[in-house]
């Protein structure tokens, strides 16, 4: 997780999302993670196994944005298909921005966007 405005990294954690079954302890902690962080935060999430256990962060993923994880979504990850994802937890009422970025791929998946911390700034492509 990091600070939009300062570009500060205010949350790190790692989940093992092999391991774990649906509804299981480590996707209640990636649910309870994101819940956790204050609004207008970006959220980077990165899946380099198979993901489809977190059904329980789902919900909190496509509030940040993701497209990808929506039930009969053709491009959503599948199993063992990495996945990353940039997002933003925004406030009440508030939608993602257009910045929003995520990706699957067969090997290794790579996404990047620019940060401008400069007066009036914000996240660019």
């Amino acid at each position: 997780a990091m600070d939009g405005v300062t570009g500060d990294v205010t949350k790190a954690e790692t989940f093992d999302c092999w391991y774990d079954t649906p509804g299981g302890s480590q996707d209640k902690q990636l649910r309870e993670f994101i819940d956790g962080l204050p609004c207008r935060t970006v959220v980077m999430c990165a899946i380099q196994d198979s993901g489809e256990a977190w059904w329980d962060a789902r919900s909190q993923l496509l509030n940040c944005g993701s497209k990808l994880l929506k039930p009969g979504q053709g491009d959503r990850p599948s199993y063992r298909q990495p996945w990353c994802f940039i997002g933003y937890k925004p406030a009440e009422g508030e939608r993602p921005p257009m910045w929003v970025k995520e990706k699957t791929g067969k090997k290794e998946t790579e996404i990047k966007v620019a940060l401008d911390l400069s007066v009036g700034g914000g996240l660019a492509d």
